[in-house]
């Protein structure tokens, strides 16, 4: 995309990731599951993925057939992601997405790394129960397993929506430390943008 000035440029950053966003209520919700999410870490940064399979497998777009591959390959890339948070660390140097007006999460600094072996936050269209079970087994976190009752209670019935859920969950990979995608799903760029207005150091979002 081209822009007449540095200035138009700059207006139409602001209106993207400042004025482009989810409403109050899920945006509080969302603030709410990630620090039930960095609890079950014990308090460290905590990295996020997303396992988009549905109709990405009838169209042959997913990035694995197998659920197994995928996951394989999303824990690859996480690996990766825990090595890129040490080293911002040990550099104490948060380097910023191009984009005006946005400050440095400086929690990129204090709190400690990931660990070998820790939980991750997976948004992903999955819906066959085994592999639902499955997924757990290896360290993922579902949506539905941040949620309580009385957040559906509270929320309401739009918590029935996929797509509401998926609004959610980029929310929650907002405040991840580290999160992987696949370029083809929208989902992705959303919650890239959501990370960039946050002050998330541009290394720590991997799009495939």
């Amino acid at each position: 995309m081209f822009f007449s000035t540095p200035e138009a440029r700059d207006d139409y950053a602001r209106i993207v990731l400042q004025s482009v966003r989810p409403i109050d209520k899920i945006r509080k919700l969302g603030e709410e599951l990630a620090q039930r999410m960095r609890r079950r870490v014990g308090g460290r940064m905590w990295m996020s993925a997303h396992m988009r399979r549905g109709d990405f497998i009838r169209e042959g777009w997913v990035m694995e057939q197998s659920i197994g591959d995928h996951l394989l390959r999303i824990k690859l890339h996480l690996a990766n992601g825990s090595q890129v948070l040490h080293g911002i660390q040990e550099r104490r140097q948060v380097i910023l997405f191009g984009v005006p007006d946005v400050e440095p999460d400086q929690t990129q600094l204090t709190l400690q790394p990931p660990e070998d072996g820790d939980l991750f936050f997976l948004a992903t269209d999955e819906r066959f129960a085994n592999n639902m079970i499955w997924l757990r087994q290896n360290k993922a976190v579902l949506i539905s397993d941040l949620l309580t009752p009385q957040d559906h209670q509270k929320f309401g019935w739009p918590l029935m929506i996929t797509d509401v859920l998926a609004l959610l969950e980029q929310v929650v990979i907002s405040h991840s430390y580290y999160f992987y995608a696949h370029a083809m799903s929208s989902l992705a760029g959303g919650a890239v943008n959501m990370r960039a207005a946050k002050g998330k150091d541009y290394r720590t979002s991997w799009i495939d």
